[in-house]
């Protein structure tokens, strides 16, 4: 289409500039004024053709407003985090650990899947696989609570049609929440098979971007919506997607991340163990200057020895006679 443009532009442009010319010398005022009429349409064709050119070649770009976040660079492998899919409704078949595939019928309905690990703390990086053949104008991918429904009939914008989710539409280019359009992302409104999402929990914010290009994290949701979850909303039958974790940063400790499985929150501490106090058992107290034998409750309390062996009094039972300070 763009050298069909340019080489239309160009002919019609340099043909033109030779007006007709009467035997007394002079220019019939028709002529004139088609000869001026073609000129004009060449160069707005020409125009155009440099336009779109200019927009092709600045899809990629990034933006000095929207430059990539640093934490990026500091993303590892979290293990908690790394559950996979497991959660779809029943149009959707889970093939792997980050494969899936729409196999309903038809195009009346919309289905769903989310991520395993509820993000509660840290940020994350995930990488969404979805061809650009197998979209259809309710596709979407974002986060959501546990509430957020996995199934919409009729069809819809599955991300971000309820309360509970923040999803972006990846062909019409729209971000929705609560099944209202918030604004256009990104800018360039063009979103290729591969791209990531970056969850940032601490700031609670939502962005995407690809390998050369990052649109920002314009999407903002409240603290109150932790634990999210990594999701997807598809229509187009046959269509097959992957969500693939890359990675997270932690920057506040304890980073503990909460991963709902089976309805049991199972949690992990990232970079070590951090052991946590029990509750209605024994707590061992701090040793300071030797060995402090801590209470314990319901059972035998040894009191402090002092200057020699001591025997305890037993309530209820045979009591020995006591000894003398000196040892034997």
């Amino acid at each position: 289409m763009l050298t069909f443009l340019l080489y239309t532009s160009i002919f019609i442009y340099g043909s033109s500039g030779a007006p007709i010319e009467l035997d007394n010398g002079g220019l019939q005022d028709d002529d004139v004024m088609v000869t001026n009429s073609i000129q004009i349409l060449g160069g707005v064709m020409l125009i155009l053709a440099m336009v779109f050119l200019v927009m092709l070649c600045a899809d990629d770009q990034v933006y000095p407003e929207d430059p990539l976040p640093t934490w990026v660079t500091l993303i590892h492998h979290d293990r908690a985090i790394d559950t996979g899919i497991l959660g779809n409704s029943e149009g959707i078949s889970v093939l792997d650990h980050n494969s899936l595939v729409r196999h309903r019928k038809g195009h009346f309905e919309t289905d769903g899947a989310k991520w395993g690990a509820g993000l509660m703390r840290g940020k994350h990086v995930f990488e969404i696989y979805w061809p650009t053949d197998f979209r259809d104008a309710c596709a979407t991918v974002g986060i959501g609570t546990e509430e957020a429904p996995l199934h919409s009939k009729p069809r819809c914008s599955l991300i971000g049609a309820s309360k509970h989710s923040w999803g972006l539409n990846i062909v019409k280019c729209r971000v929705f929440h609560n099944g209202e359009i918030q604004f256009v992302y990104p800018r360039e409104k063009r979103i290729p098979s591969r791209f990531f999402m970056y969850v940032d929990c601490d700031s609670q914010t939502l962005g995407f971007g690809t390998e050369v290009a990052f649109w920002g994290s314009k999407i903002r949701f409240p603290r109150t919506a932790l634990p999210v979850y990594p999701m997807v909303g598809v229509v187009c039958e046959g269509a097959q997607i992957s969500l693939i974790y890359r990675g997270s940063a932690y920057f506040q400790a304890p980073a503990v991340q909460g991963e709902m499985v089976g309805g049991l929150q199972l949690k992990t501490f990232p970079g070590g163990y951090n052991p946590q106090p029990l509750v209605g058992g024994y707590n061992p107290p701090p040793l300071v200057g030797g060995f402090n034998p801590p209470p314990l409750v319901g059972g035998y309390n040894p009191p402090p020895l002092g200057g020699g062996y001591y025997q305890p009094q037993l309530v209820g039972g045979y009591n020995p006679p006591s000894y003398s300070s000196k040892l034997y």
